[in-house]
């Protein structure tokens, strides 16, 4: 990302993962300029380290949620920051109730997608890396940009570079080796 030239570096959560918080990790979160709490990051911060239940799901949630440059972003997603996922139907319930012209950023599912909302209908849209996608300023827009730390489905690293000014995103995708990762 760095050798992108972005001009800041967000996280949508999940910067902690099953391994433990290390003085490393801590150093590479202070080089972030937006970083919201996922679920596994709430279950650390959170009371005793338990999973969220009940109350506690709501106190961690407020975590879950930022808003930066106009652009909204949670972890989860806008009906529940913490731990909800955004598919395309969930997608197409909550777009036509977002200001025209938005864009919102979720991450819990860790799969880049892209959902459009052009007035009329949402569509759902599975991102080609390097490709450019405009953000709508007739419709509204929510995006996942992926996971750095990769997913079931998809070991690489993905992430989203957003254009505020130009209204264009474009995902890219790296695979590592096992000798990049060391």
């Amino acid at each position: 990302m760095a050798a992108a030239g972005v001009d800041e570096r967000w996280c949508l959560g999940d910067l902690v993962g099953r391994e433990p918080v290390t003085a490393e990790l801590v150093g590479a979160a202070s080089q972030i300029d937006l970083l919201i709490a996922g679920n596994h990051d709430a279950w650390v911060l959170g009371p005793d380290r338990v999973v969220a239940r009940g109350r506690d799901v709501f106190r961690l949630s407020s975590r879950a949620f930022a808003s930066r440059h106009g652009i909204d972003c949670w972890h989860g997603s806008p009906r529940h920051p913490l731990l909800g996922f955004l598919t395309e139907a969930s997608a197409a319930r909550i777009l036509p109730g977002r200001p025209l012209g938005s864009l919102g950023l979720v991450g819990h599912t860790h799969e880049a997608a892209l959902f459009v909302y052009d007035g009329a209908a949402t569509r759902a849209v599975r991102p080609v890396p390097g490709e450019s996608y405009d953000w709508l300023a007739t419709g509204a827009c929510m995006a996942n940009p992926g996971a750095v730390c990769g997913n079931p489905r998809d070991a690489a690293s993905w992430w989203l570079i957003v254009d505020i000014e130009a209204r264009v995103m474009r995902w890219h995708r790296q695979t590592f080796g096992t000798e990049d990762a060391a």
